[in-house]
């Protein structure tokens, strides 16, 4: 007869994958569940000159009625909706260029243009946004007062202002093209080129190409890439404060920053929580539809082989002018 107890013991013996693993589990678990549970927690409770955890603040249900009842919210929703879409389409549409341009055209100094684009994620956005609030300063700014002077333009203001909604748009781009940049680029160097080229062989024009072969195919990356940005922009917090703020346009981000740090008074920890539930809740709709997606992942699978082929578009006349946009940025 087999002794079973050898076999229970292999069966549930420890080891230091398993012990790796169970802790890498518990780190994540505490580091987003205790944060999580103590916003949850805030959230329920009055906190005005108080504490959420002391005994003076009550259970309420106030926090969530004060913030979905009233018209400020959904004018700051909208604002942020706003800010958003325009800075993951200029952004997405600047940092998709520059990838084409370096991966799959014959532009020169590919290597000095990646370059460049990586190197400025080392300016902090909050240095980004005192930078283009000095430079675009409606009065004293670089930018206008060049303008002003070039088209002999009248009025001591103006004519661009940095502290609007399409300041703060452009502003925010810039900085997220170099990440969403490093989030596509791979998928462009990895796609192989005789798959436009049949296209092209077929009859089909260049849009055509572009709409029916190569968008699919780098759907999962610029789709993950987007869902990366649209939580990194809602979240942020520096150009809507350095901006935003002072052109008189709330976000989600400052509204909570707010609610913390108040002109007058303490700060109100459970509208601060609420508005940050909300955030979340707006961060979690993309999360969901990309593991939808990523679920489907072998729609989007190409099948190459042996003859796999990188080639490059011939920008001909054009190429300086692009070198000169790309350098541009």
């Amino acid at each position: 007869m087999v002794d079973p107890e050898p076999e229970r013991r292999r069966r549930f013996r420890i080891t230091g994958r398993s012990l790796y693993i169970a802790g890498t589990v518990g780190l994540v678990i505490y580091l987003v569940t205790g944060p999580l549970a103590v916003l949850l927690f805030s959230s329920f409770k009055r906190t005005e000159g108080n504490l959420p955890f002391e005994a003076a603040a009550p259970y309420s249900l106030e926090n969530y009625a004060d913030v979905f009842m009233s018209s400020s919210t959904y004018a700051t929703l909208w604002n942020t909706g706003v800010y958003a879409a325009g800075a993951l389409i200029l952004s997405f549409g600047i940092a998709i260029s520059l990838a084409w341009l370096v991966e799959r055209t014959d532009v020169p100094l590919r290597n000095t243009i990646y370059t460049l684009i990586i190197a400025s994620l080392g300016i902090p956005a909050i240095i980004a946004g005192v930078s283009w609030g000095l430079l675009g300063n409606p009065r004293i700014g670089v930018v206008n007062v060049f303008l002003r002077w070039l088209f002999h333009l009248d009025g001591r203001e103006g004519p661009f202002g940095i502290f609007s909604m399409r300041g703060m748009i452009a502003v925010q781009a810039m900085t997220m093209v170099p990440v969403t940049f490093l989030l596509i680029t791979g998928a462009f160097r990895a796609m192989d080129s005789s798959l436009e080229e049949a296209a092209t062989v077929s009859g089909a024009s260049f849009r055509q190409t572009i709409q029916k072969i190569s968008l699919p195919v780098l759907a999962p990356a610029l789709f993950s890439a987007f869902v990366y940005q649209i939580v990194t922009v809602v979240e942020s917090l520096d150009i809507p404060l350095v901006i935003g703020l002072r052109g008189g346009i709330p976000v989600l981000s400052t509204r909570v920053y707010l609610e913390l740090r108040p002109v007058g008074g303490l700060p109100n920890y459970g509208m601060a929580s609420t508005f940050s539930i909300l955030m979340l809740l707006l961060a979690l709709g993309p999360l969901l539809y990309y593991n939808r997606l990523i679920a489907r992942a072998d729609r989007f699978g190409t099948v190459t082989g042996k003859s796999y082929r990188h080639k490059r578009y011939e920008l001909g006349k054009a190429k300086p002018f692009v070198l000169l946009a790309a350098f541009g940025y």
